[in-house]
């Protein structure tokens, strides 16, 4: 992945800078890091990059929150239909994101995490009874998994079905964690078996998580003096911007050098053998 390691330093800046305020994000209310780094980092670099980059902070800022409410295995009893879903439709995701055109590709994300925005604030109204969680819950893991394999999105999809589930409070923010846990190991795996990040990549993505970490330690820290409403808009808010900003503002190549103008999206996350 060299993508970031060919940035200017302001560049590096302003990556730095998008990884805090993400993590202030899910300090203050438990989740929003891929949802609210995504969009912003996909303006300052090609959507690859910023996928793999955040793939590996996703897993190890969520180890923390995993363990909860819930024992381990209740939760694994309404998660593992979503996760299985979810693997086959990562690698449905990733191998778009690794084929098809930016062109063609950030619209479209844009396009959806709007739409998802959309959804989320009609969230307490939507209502999945037990007797279609059979059926529900791999559908809403497959639709999880391919948005998680294009832009590193998985959480705002199965965040919906978790809160039409009645799943809310403490037992929520737990199963987002775990369910991000398994699904940022199989969105990194798919990625290193799609040629889209080195080991070197992986070095450089656990590095981007000092400045989530930091940020997080923050927002717990101002968590009490934030209403949950208005920080529930606020991420909202975020996500639509970002989704604006993926279908209108491709402005990558302003922080970019020349040296990684000249090469694809692919060729700027791989450095040598893939992992």
């Amino acid at each position: 992945m060299t993508g970031l390691m060919d940035l200017s330093p302001f560049g590096l800046i302003v990556i730095a800078a998008i990884l805090f305020v993400a993590g202030t994000t899910k300090g203050m209310i438990g989740i929003g890091l891929p949802t609210v780094a995504i969009p912003l980092l996909s303006i300052v670099l090609p959507l690859p990059t910023a996928v793999a980059a955040l793939a590996i902070p996703v897993l190890i800022t969520n180890l923390a929150q995993a363990f909860g409410a819930d024992r381990i295995g209740a939760a694994f009893r309404v998660l593992w239909p979503i996760l299985a879903g979810t693997a086959g439709g990562i690698m449905i995701g990733v191998r778009l994101l690794t084929s098809l055109s930016p062109d063609i590709l950030k619209p479209v994300i844009g396009v959806a995490l709007i739409g998802v925005a959309t959804l989320m604030f009609l969230a307490p109204r939507l209502h999945c009874p037990d007797r279609f969680a059979t059926i529900a819950s791999p559908i809403a893991g497959i639709g999880s998994g391919i948005l998680g394999g294009l832009a590193g999105q998985s959480a705002p999809i199965m965040s919906l079905y978790l809160l039409s589930r009645g799943i809310t409070g403490n037992r929520f923010v737990q199963y987002c964690s775990l369910y991000l846990i398994f699904s940022s190991i199989g969105l990194t795996l798919a990625l290193g078996s799609a040629g889209a990040i080195s080991w070197g990549g992986a070095t450089v993505s656990t590095a981007c998580s000092i400045p989530i970490l930091l940020g997080m330690w923050v927002g717990r820290r101002v968590r009490a003096g934030i209403p949950e409403a208005l920080s529930r808009k606020l991420v909202l808010g975020m996500v639509v911007l970002g989704g604006l900003s993926m279908v209108h503002l491709p402005l990558f190549a302003i922080f970019s050098t020349p040296a990684s103008h000249a090469a694809t999206p692919t060729q700027q996350m791989t450095r040598g053998r893939g992992m």
